[in-house]
């Protein structure tokens, strides 16, 4: 007993490391006061405010609220308002703020909760002290996973979410044991849900078939149906994920479409594979020598390597391909789409003992540690932005009574508000920050470009509400009947007067 007890204390204080580092990090790296805290809404990480205020509209007004909208494109499905990386997100944060109340600084709590909680479920499943330290060491070591708690963005839950099938995996995959069925339908029920948010997900319906019911020495009748059936879940959930998310119409949406495009993405990602920050580009090829190492591995000891090797392939390499070939890898856009699934297979390395692969990690990684420190500089620093809350704060309250949420309107449109996505200065692609705090109930829906330019908006305009500058206003001419409603500092507010929402409403 007091070697369990001892087991399951070294389990939760390594489990408070990621935690433990972010508040060392802010506090005494970059010297930051956490009441100063706004989502980042420019560059790489602009989603951030947005993911932000759609956690806030679910958590006041559930699927109630305004649309989240690009050019005001919504979701299929018509009680999805959310935007482009779908609901589910605001669904799970929204809850726990509903219950809790949403700030500013909710998402960080939130995200080292997500971190903590999923490796103590790892960890406390552990009997040895080494594979505790190398997997607490490990998480810490994939850069996103410290880089991402401190924002509101989705990488946190996701790379939990790895962690949480780690976890499940363990036994199965380092002892060849069968799971048992409710560990194997919460298996499947999580990597549904991450799938919901992240596709890429769906790849690993495949490689956990394979591992949990032991095709390795199943007839090929087996291994057939076991592909059918997670082709069948990844197209399932791959099409569920169009229908709950608004459309992104610079972006492909089809995994389908021309053979060209998907050369013609291959050849510019390649081009451009040297490029981003350090830390960024490493992990490209730390991903890309971990599955050559895999794959030399699998050659040598193929008798005992063949799931493992399976499973490392379709985790790391499909998602890989996938990034190439329809993804665009700059702008930190494959370093945090790929973070988790690198996070999945260490943890699946350090499983079955591959010491070798996981010595080179975590080498490379000690070497890569100042470029880690001047890239969180970079990205977390700015979000602490002193005054920037207060120009919030006097904003929502002097358009407190120019928009209004209206909780029983005919339409989720009589509820959201167009902007123009465009730069702030000297940050790139702005979302305004003091839209935060209006009404949680208003949706935001952005067009992404300048008036005029391709892909253009449909008119007549859907929005309600309008907030525009001179030259964009200019632009709109008389296809729209619109309302001047008030000089702001970030543009225009204009009333859409072509829309059906009468005039009640309700602050």
């Amino acid at each position: 007993m007091p070697a369990k007890c001892l087991r399951i204390a070294l389990a939760n204080l390594l489990a408070l490391a990621p935690a433990l580092l972010t508040l060392l990090l802010t506090e005494k790296f970059l010297n930051v006061d956490f009441t100063h805290f706004v989502p980042t809404y420019y560059d790489v990480y602009n989603d951030s405010l947005f993911h932000w205020r759609q956690i806030y509209t679910f958590s006041a007004v559930g699927f109630n609220g305004g649309y989240y909208t690009v050019n005001e494109l919504p979701a299929p499905a018509a009680f999805s308002r959310y935007y482009a990386h779908g609901p589910v997100f605001a669904l799970l944060y929204g809850t726990v703020g509903r219950i809790f109340s949403w700030t500013l600084t909710s998402p960080i709590i939130l995200n080292a909760l997500a971190i903590t909680l999923s490796l103590i479920t790892l960890l406390i499943r552990q009997s040895s002290s080494l594979q505790m330290l190398l997997l607490a060491v490990t998480t810490i070591l994939v850069w996103p996973v410290l880089i991402y708690i401190p924002t509101s963005m989705m990488e946190s839950l996701n790379q939990a979410g790895a962690i949480g099938i780690g976890a499940l995996i363990w036994k199965p995959i380092a002892d060849h044991r069968r799971i048992s069925p409710p560990s194997f339908a919460m298996l499947l029920g999580l990597v549904g849900l991450l799938a919901l948010m992240r596709p890429t997900w769906g790849v690993l319906f495949f490689p956990l078939l394979f591992i949990l019911l032991q095709l390795e020495n199943r007839s090929l009748t087996s291994i057939i149906r076991a592909t059918g059936l997670a082709l069948l879940g990844f197209i399932t959930i791959y099409l569920a994920n169009i229908a709950l998310s608004a459309p992104y119409p610079l972006m492909e949406q089809s995994l389908f479409s021309g053979i060209q495009a998907r050369l013609d993405r291959l050849a510019s990602n390649l081009a451009v594979w040297n490029r981003g920050v350090p830390i960024e580009v490493a992990q490209r090829y730390l991903i890309v020598a971990i599955l050559v190492m895999i794959a030399l591995l699998w050659v040598t000891r193929r008798r005992v390597f063949t799931a493992e090797g399976i499973f490392h392939l379709s985790n790391l390499g499909t998602p890989l391909v996938i990034n190439l070939l329809f993804n665009d890898i700059a702008f930190y856009r494959d370093f945090r789409a790929l973070a988790p699934h690198l996070l999945l297979s260490l943890i699946v390395l350090i499983a079955c003992r591959r010491w070798f692969i996981l010595a080179a990690f975590i080498v490379i990684q000690a070497v890569m540690l100042p470029e880690f420190l001047l890239e969180y500089r970079a990205a977390i620093e700015p979000q602490f932005t002193p005054g920037l809350i207060e120009d919030m704060i006097a904003f929502r309250d002097s358009m407190a009574s120019e928009i209004v949420y209206q909780p029983d309107a005919p339409s989720g449109w009589c509820n959201t508000l167009l902007f123009v996505l465009e730069n702030r200065g000297h940050r790139v692609l702005s979302i305004p920050p003091e839209l935060a705090l209006i009404h949680p109930g208003i949706g935001l829906s952005f067009y992404i470009g300048y008036w005029g330019d391709q892909p253009p908006l449909r008119y007549p305009l859907r929005s309600r509400y309008i907030l525009l500058s001179s030259p964009n206003r200019a632009k709109i001419g008389n296809r729209i009947r619109l309302s001047l409603l008030h000089f702001t500092p970030i543009g225009v507010l204009y009333r859409n007067e072509q829309t059906d929402c009468g005039q009640s409403g309700a602050h």
